[in-house]
């Protein structure tokens, strides 16, 4: 999806859109760099796949692949799952590194526009959409309040427009 956002540093966050070739994001370990080897142009899909694992949600095209539990296969290789075939009640792995259990998995009819990313190294990536908020406004800045006394008159004195120099030299002080 277009709108999926990426972690690529610290407190830094990339919608999919602006992702380009050479751009950095954060694997899921949320520690190792990867790299934009290959991006697509934007293509057309007519299907989507909605996953709800506990509060987590993701929204990919039913052939994305999604990390599921590695149970007693090669440790280092993260094992992976088209969305579409997954089903309520499988496990998929989280950012966090544990694995929950789906809650939902809906296969909908939608069009929109999707992108084919590759990373190098190829590891899991944390993805999520921004969720739904409610707008708010900081506090509005009380504007201070300045006296009316001494509007409109002149200066005390009109040749130096009451500016006050002090009667000092360099080096020399007085009482």
């Amino acid at each position: 999806m277009l709108d999926a956002i990426f972690k690529s540093r610290m407190d830094f966050f990339r919608e999919g859109s602006d992702l380009q070739k050479g751009s950095q994001v954060l694997a899921g370990d949320g520690k190792t760099v990867l790299e934009v080897v290959d991006i697509s142009k934007e293509a057309q899909t007519t299907k989507v796949v909605d996953l709800q694992a506990g509060t987590a949600t993701l929204r990919v095209t039913p052939d994305h692949p999604v990390q599921i539990p590695n149970e007693g296969g090669n440790a280092g290789r993260p094992l992976c799952m088209p969305a579409g075939k997954l089903k309520v009640g499988e496990f998929v792995m989280l950012d966090s590194g544990e694995p929950v259990a789906l809650t939902s998995a809906e296969t909908l009819p939608m069009e929109c526009n999707v992108l084919k990313i590759v990373f190098k190294p190829d590891l899991p990536v944390a993805v999520f959409s921004s969720p739904a908020c409610i707008l708010s406004k900081g506090h509005r800045k009380l504007q201070t309040r300045r006296s009316v006394r001494g509007r409109g008159k002149e200066a005390a004195y009109p040749i130096d427009e009451g500016a006050s120099i002090p009667d000092t030299a360099a080096g020399e002080y007085m009482d």
